[in-house]
């Protein structure tokens, strides 16, 4: 082992020799950096909102490191007036960079149109990231020319950016030159079903297509049925979203007659849409030949009880799924009973989510129990908002305690009250892996406060508990905050092991009036407690 970390060493720092990074983790001072930039083979320059940073790189006067960047990140820099025009310019002797991320920048559109109309001079760009930038239409028309000659674009993301379908034309007449695209993000930006229609044009000629985001585009039934038609040339398609589009059990269909030729399928997500059981149903029988799926988002769709047992009988056909979300549906008991036997074919489930789904204590406790028995890899389980029970609560948190490997747990918008929160008191102390709790909106009470408290001081991975809203009084809070302490003092014993983050708890208190005010008097203390969580 030792000579396989010294040979991985030795590599990295050869690399170092040949690349450098400018980030704001730097010196606020990077002049001397600067200076020093012709003697590498390529640079990165990262500024991770670092405005001082940017000003200073834009006004060295000596810019012949320009053709060895390889990487230059802006994002999140709110520039000032000018600033644009100078990217601009600087982007026009950066031959050899291959990717830029200009995420939520705030530049005025005279800058945009500058920097956009000096991608042309950057003949290897290969990623380009422009989320939340305040493109619209107007922008993707002076864009697009240049994108056209980005020919070795491989990833490209402008969600966030009002295109609305006037602009997904120009777009889509643009990138019919970027052949060589897989990831395309196009997610928020008012496509509707006529701006669908213009990407389906262009899909065809994405035969490496790996990733496609339209989320949140309200495309409809219509432009479903078009994207369908031009994903069939994708067969290399990995992950599609589709969240949020009005789709209904039509949409649902026109997705099932692409799914058979989608066989490296690995992630589909097609929430907040309107599918019913019967879109759910015909969109989920054509998964059979997707044997790489193993990611399955289905929340806020209108499945009912009698859907999810459809459901269920289907998916156990998918024994690779990994991830199952189905949250916001109205599945109650019957559909928990329903999942409950799906998870007997999921052996490799780490995340169910089945929060506001209106299961109660009867499902929660079918749930708790198919996944101790069929599901040992499982990491992330929410069941928030389901009006548990405390006797819900409590069987729930004797499975709990044996899952193995679960890191996340939200049980918020329950009522686990006093006898609950004592129940979960017991599963932390005893949970091996358990670093995420929320427990908001329980009823927990200062009972429930000082037994958690107990299981805090006991547990060997928490990171992070949430009691907000719990109507918790000063005394169970101070209680809360001694377990802590002591969780501090016993991690801090210990070395190299997975205990020694376990100081870094973080409490939170938010909603309890009861505390008297006292909720910054608590932030105060826990910060020289938890160093600062």
């Amino acid at each position: 082992v030792r000579e396989a970390l010294q040979s991985c060493e030795n590599i990295l720092l050869q690399a170092s020799k040949n690349v450098v990074q400018l980030s704001d983790s730097a010196s606020p001072d990077i002049s001397a950096d600067l200076a020093q930039l012709d003697q590498f083979s390529k640079v990165q320059i990262q500024l991770g909102g670092n405005t001082t940073a940017l000003q200073l790189l834009l006004n060295t006067s000596e810019k012949k490191w320009c053709s060895k960047v390889t990487r230059l990140d802006v994002s999140g820099i709110e520039f000032e007036r000018g600033d644009g025009r100078q990217v601009g310019k600087l982007l026009q002797r950066c031959k050899s960079l291959s990717s830029i991320d200009l995420q939520r920048i705030s530049v005025g559109q005279a800058g945009k149109s500058s920097i956009f109309a000096s991608l042309h001079s950057c003949p290897k760009l290969r990623k380009i990231n422009m989320y939340g930038i305040a493109i619209r239409k107007l922008g993707v028309e002076k864009l697009s020319p240049s994108l056209s000659q980005c020919t070795a674009l491989t990833e490209l993301n402008l969600g966030w950016n009002s295109i609305e379908s006037g602009g997904m034309l120009y777009l889509a007449n643009a990138l019919k030159h970027c052949i060589h695209i897989t990831t395309l993000s196009l997610q928020e930006n008012q496509l509707s079903n006529v701006g669908a229609n213009h990407l389906a044009a262009v899909l065809p000629h994405f035969k490496g297509l790996r990733s496609l985001d339209i989320s949140w585009n309200s495309i409809g039934d219509d432009g479903a049925a078009a994207l369908s038609q031009g994903l069939g040339s994708c067969l290399q398609l990995y992950s599609l979203n589709m969240n949020e589009n009005l789709l209904t059990h039509c949409g649902g269909a026109s997705l099932a007659k692409v799914m058979p030729f989608l066989t490296e399928l690995g992630e589909l997500s097609v929430g907040f849409n309107h599918f019913g059981n019967d879109g759910a149903t015909s969109l989920c029988s054509a998964l059979s030949t997707c044997l790489s799926l193993h990611t399955l988002d289905l929340r806020s769709n209108n499945i009912s009880a009698d859907g999810t047992g459809t459901l269920s009988s289907i998916l156990c056909l998918c024994p690779s799924l990994r991830i199952l979300r189905l949250a916001g549906n109205k599945i109650e008991d019957d559909g928990a009973r329903h999942i409950s036997v799906l998870l007997q074919s999921l052996p490799r489930l780490v995340e169910l989510d089945c929060g506001w789904t209106s299961i109660g204590s009867m499902g929660a406790l079918k749930l708790g129990q198919a996944l101790l028995a069929a599901c040992p890899s499982l990491r992330k389980l929410s069941l928030c908002g389901n009006s548990i029970q405390p006797e819900g609560v409590i069987g729930l948190a004797d499975a709990i305690s044996q899952c193995q490997l679960l890191t996340s747990l939200n049980l918020s918008g329950n009522a686990a009250g006093p006898r609950g929160a004592a129940a979960l008191g017991r599963a932390l102390a005893e949970s091996p892996a358990l670093k995420s709790v929320e427990l908001s909106w329980n009823m927990v009470g200062d009972e429930g406060a000082a037994a958690l408290a107990k299981g805090v001081a006991k547990s060997r991975s928490l990171e992070r508990l949430d009691l907000g809203w719990n109507k918790i009084t000063q005394r169970s809070g101070e209680m809360l905050m001694e377990s802590q302490r002591t969780l501090r003092a016993r991690c801090s014993a210990v070395k190299l092991s997975a205990l020694a983050d376990c100081g870094q708890t973080h409490l939170n208190l938010t909603g309890n009036e009861e505390l008297g005010g006292c909720e910054a008097c608590f932030e105060t203390a826990l910060s020289g407690v938890v160093g600062g969580g």
